[in-house]
């Protein structure tokens, strides 16, 4: 069956640092798929993303979640020369979504039983969302740098001086270049870029990418964002997480808040209103916005508490080969990552903490000196994240800080650009909602309890009331007196 074009290269937002400058341009790498039918066309919902930047290199995480049965799934990513991809674990990124999620509390509520200290009702919600392809070989006008196969994947790093060269290349090789994406990938070729191109084959039913990183050495590992995808749909939702030292902003969009006065407890439901609130506040601009959801110094060897001040824990289920049955209770990300990717392997093997590293203020390198950290020591057996992370950093010093966007397909061909943030202060994901709805029938209301808070418009109007007969004794007092 001849190749059909595919309805578009998907952008992968990922941004990167060069220390010593104000902004930097960022990039992306595109996934070129081909529909197994006019009416099964593969569409990308979602990305997950993290990026690690220091003074030595930059690493860049991704995992894209996509709509469709598709045959055959491929990416690929403009680097700069010495670029390499690695495997990466599903735990990296279903810890840091545990750890970095928006948490809400329901308000406490004063009840009528006098014995009562309060009905801590309702429960606290984390609110956010929450086969092996042929080998690759050199072609005219291109050279293969280097190629091999990484978890599913077989890879490989391609140099050209000839776009047209390079475009039939992907193509002979089973990606599918729309015509209006080859000029683009004239442009990266010209510019000096090399391409890491990676294919897999999921099985039906599949809807995500297992993560890969792409590592690039030196403080600059510029990346381009000008690969556009129609095949987004209208919009394409975002996470991502940069890893650095210090809290950082995206200036070429908008940053815009939650109306946390608005957010709303449901005690019928145990839900709130988070999400609406979310999504009414990412679709100002006309979706050029991002909420930073979360920043902490220090974030992968601290624990958190909710708005309540209690602690929260992260249940990870235990294998399935253990003799232990029921989950375990981990209170930091570092602890979390090990037992997550140990449960999804199935294994009962245990990780030694790292956490006294992660609070360690001396640089890490893969190479130690006297006076620096080596990286080997976030690393347990093959799982390597947060030492892949760590490399050319000073833990204490290093910050963890989340962006939620909801991007239109128009955005996605402007360049992003990550700076560091000019308020360098923590951002809290644990909220308390100031209102509420359905009160629970345990906790009878008081006779005098303001409803001013809790948004009981019966409240409001019985204080208005007792307002307007306080005037009008003032007012007869007045004239008993004259």
């Amino acid at each position: 069956m001849a190749k059909r074009l595919v309805q578009g290269i998907v952008t992968l937002v990922s941004c990167w640092v060069a220390f010593g400058a104000p902004r930097v341009a960022a990039a992306c790498g595109g996934c070129f798929h081909e529909p197994t039918s006019m009416a099964e066309t593969t569409v990308v919902t979602g990305h997950r993303m993290a990026f690690a930047v220091s003074a030595s290199r930059s690493v860049l995480w991704d995992q894209i979640k996509y709509a469709g049965p598709p045959q055959d799934f491929s990416w690929v990513l403009p680097v700069r020369a010495g670029a390499f991809i690695e495997t990466s674990r599903d735990a990296w990124f279903e810890s840091l979504d545990s750890v970095t999620a928006t948490r809400i509390s329901p308000p406490q509520l004063k009840c009528a039983s006098s014995s009562s200290t309060g009905c801590a009702c309702g429960a606290m919600s984390a609110a956010s969302d929450k086969g092996t392809s042929e080998g690759f070989a050199p072609g005219n006008g291109v050279t293969v740098v280097h190629e091999g196969t990484i978890g599913p994947y077989d890879t490989a790093t391609l140099h050209s001086t000839n776009g047209d060269a390079l475009t039939a290349w992907l193509e002979s090789h089973g990606y599918v270049v729309p015509p209006d994406i080859a000029p683009t990938v004239a442009a990266y070729v010209s510019e000096g870029f090399d391409f890491i191109a990676l294919r897999l084959s999921p099985g039906a039913g599949v809807n995500q990418m297992t993560p890969v990183r792409v590592v690039t050495p030196g403080p600059e590992g510029p990346l381009p964002l000008r690969m556009v995808a129609a095949g987004v749909g209208a919009s394409v939702e975002i996470t991502l997480y940069v890893i650095g030292e210090g809290r950082f902003s995206l200036p070429d969009l908008h940053e815009v808040t939650l109306d946390q006065a608005a957010l709303s407890w449901d005690f019928s439901s145990a839900t709130s209103n988070y999400a609406d609130l979310r999504k009414k506040a990412l679709a100002k601009n006309l979706g050029f916005s991002y909420l930073t959801t979360f920043a902490e110094q220090g974030a992968f060897s601290k624990s958190y508490t909710d708005a309540d001040n209690l602690s929260i824990f992260y249940q990870v289920a235990a294998p399935a080969a253990s003799p232990q049955r029921g989950t375990q209770s981990l209170t930091t990300f570092a602890d979390l990552y090990f037992a997550q990717a140990l449960a999804n392997d199935n294994l009962t093997t245990a990780c030694p903490s790292v956490l006294s590293s992660l609070q360690s203020s001396s640089l890490v390198q893969q190479t130690p000196s006297a006076a620096s950290l080596g990286s080997s020591v976030f690393t347990c057996g093959a799982y390597d994240d947060i030492s892949a992370a760590m490399i050319g950093m000073h833990p204490a010093a290093t910050w963890l800080t989340r962006f939620d966007l909801d991007l239109p397909r128009e955005a996605l061909s402007a360049d992003c650009v990550v700076s560091l943030h000019e308020d360098q202060v923590r951002v809290e994901h644990a909220l308390l909602a100031p209102k509420f709805t359905n009160r629970p029938s345990s906790c009878v209301e008081p006779l005098f309890e303001s409803k001013l808070i809790g948004g009981s418009e019966r409240g409001e109007l019985a204080w208005l009331a007792v307002l307007g007969l306080m005037a009008i004794t003032r007012l007869r007092r007045r004239g008993t007196s004259n």
